[in-house]
């Protein structure tokens, strides 16, 4: 994915705290973005915690939002071509 989707002005709208996800600390957040939502785990309790969930995963961590889990509108259009 390109980096540059991240950049800040791309985040306009607004942002909904989604939940803390036991027994984890991390938040998840959904970001607004183009009509859709990305959503994302912000606030590691610790590195351990951090180490837990992504490991040796490839993933995207940004400085404001968080690691990008999925963005919500184009999970369900993947969901509905299978």
């Amino acid at each position: 994915m390109d980096k540059r989707y991240f950049e800040l002005e791309n985040y306009k709208g607004p942002h909904i705290h989604i939940d803390n996800w036991e027994p984890f600390w991390a938040d998840a957040i959904a970001w607004e973005l183009d009509g859709s939502w990305d959503v994302m785990f912000f606030d590691f309790q610790s590195q351990e915690e951090f180490g837990l969930l992504f490991g040796t995963k490839e993933y995207y961590k940004d400085e404001v939002g968080g690691v990008f889990l999925f963005n919500a509108q184009r999970t369900r259009s993947i969901q509905k071509i299978h």
